[in-house]
């Protein structure tokens, strides 16, 4: 080639170069002399597998892949647009990307089906661990989605059932130890093991979906799962029982099982212990009580229910009935020997049972009494007998034998230990029937 010739090219290569830098053409890059290539530059921006750029770098391919990553290590990424519309990061030839992003912000890892996608960020796996959290401390955690809709947090490598579990319908469960399975989330509300894995015990929380017929809200307190615990729940009427397990199925209590019940607590605060509730009372103990120390008592005094014929009034003197078997009524004698104790408005102790036509009657301890003093006026220490005024006391007075002072046999109530100088009243009187 002459030198003109030499002189054309260079003049032509120069040209297209300065009209590529300065972007005052639509230059195409060429991969060889004749055939033109697909990488094209235009004003600053590039284009791969089309000459239309729409920012800096666009790629266009007539498959789904889009830009590989290779290296010398065995596994390619690829860049992928999906037709759908969503992009993702696909290992090598496999089918599902392991990351990939759909319009809306939304994630999805080993995921490509925009429906399933339905929050922020969605992870699918084919087995139950989804996440797992590494440190340097040895133990790892995973976040598992079990097969059987239960999810939890996990410590890796461990099996069983999960330091937390969550069910559907609210259900929880924390550190269940061995002999618990998820199956268990199906029954109680809560599900909670403390202490160590060979000596565990379980707070379980569960509510039944008939209350008073199906399994009522409550707790069991167990060991290792045995049918040996405890059982409490709430009953319709909202009264909180407790029971052995033993005796009642642990899956809760139910009003059809209250004679199993060994502790219920009403909704005004009334207890009972034992089977058969009792209202009325603040404590009520269906059956033997063994006390190994003291039994404190406002009141003073030990009383019986007795039948009467005929309501009577606390303070009245009573005697035994002369017509009924085991029966009171007023004392309207003076100095009657049949005299029984009085009526008391609070005994300290109250004996036998409470029924219908039956009066407290007490007969030791001190007690309020209606008393008598028109005819002699009462010091403390006097002895009190039966007055003919019914169903009050008069003062004892002596008779005299052989020299000596006697009290009538048989006719005392008790010593008195306040005075009433004159009429009638109320004092308070030291039982002691002789």
């Amino acid at each position: 080639m002459n030198g003109a010739g030499h002189l054309i090219r260079i003049t032509v290569l120069i040209a297209v170069a300065t009209a590529i830098s300065e972007g005052t053409a639509c230059a195409q890059w060429l991969q060889s002399a004749d055939t033109p290539g697909t990488i094209y530059y235009n004003g600053g921006s590039v284009g791969i597998g089309t000459s239309t750029t729409s920012g800096k770098l666009t790629i266009f391919s007539k498959t789904v892949d889009h830009l590989r990553l290779a290296s010398s290590n065995p596994s390619d990424w690829t860049l992928t647009n999906y037709n759908a519309g969503y992009l993702g990061f696909r290992e090598g030839t496999a089918t599902l990307p392991a990351l990939t992003m759909f319009n809306g912000g939304r994630i999805g890892v080993s995921l490509n089906t925009p429906a399933l996608a339905t929050a922020k960020l969605t992870v699918f796996s084919s087995d139950i661990t989804h996440f797992t959290l590494l440190s340097s401390n040895p133990s790892a955690w995973s976040l598992v989605n079990f097969n059987n809709g239960y999810f939890g947090i996990q410590e890796a490598g461990k099996t069983g059932f999960p330091a937390l579990a969550i069910a559907n319908g609210g259900r929880v469960g924390i550190g269940a130890g061995p002999g618990t399975s998820l199956a268990d989330l199906g029954i109680y509300r809560m599900l909670l093991t403390v202490g160590s894995s060979t000596a565990s015990g379980y707070l379980r929380l569960r509510g039944g979906t008939t209350p008073g017929t199906d399994g009522l809200t409550g707790i069991v307190i167990d060991r290792n799962g045995s049918t040996t615990g405890f059982v409490t729940g709430l009953s319709t009427a909202g009264a909180l029982r407790i029971a052995p397990m033993e005796a009642m199925s642990e899956q809760g209590l139910t009003d059809a099982n209250n004679a199993a019940t060994g502790l219920t607590m009403d909704t005004v605060g009334n207890v009972t212990i034992g089977p058969t509730p009792s209202t009325g009372h603040v404590l009520t103990v269906n059956g033997n009580v063994k006390v190994t120390g003291n039994i404190g008592a406002k009141y003073q005094d030990i009383a019986e229910w007795v039948p009467s014929e005929v309501e009577l009034a606390p303070a009245t003197v009573v005697v035994l009935s002369g017509t009924r078997e085991n029966h009171v009524e007023a004392a309207t004698r003076a100095y009657d020997s049949k005299v029984a104790g009085v009526v008391s408005a609070m005994p300290g102790i109250i004996l036998g049972e409470e029924a219908l036509g039956h009066e407290r009657v007490a007969t030791t301890g001190r007690v309020k009494v209606n008393v008598d003093a028109t005819r002699a006026p009462i010091a403390i220490g006097d002895l009190l007998v039966t007055s003919s005024r019914p169903g009050f006391a008069m003062k004892s007075e002596p008779i005299q034998l052989n020299g000596r002072t006697f009290h009538q046999p048989g006719t005392i109530i008790g010593k008195a230990l306040q005075p009433l100088a004159g009429g009638t009243g109320e004092i308070l009187v030291l039982l002691s029937l002789q």
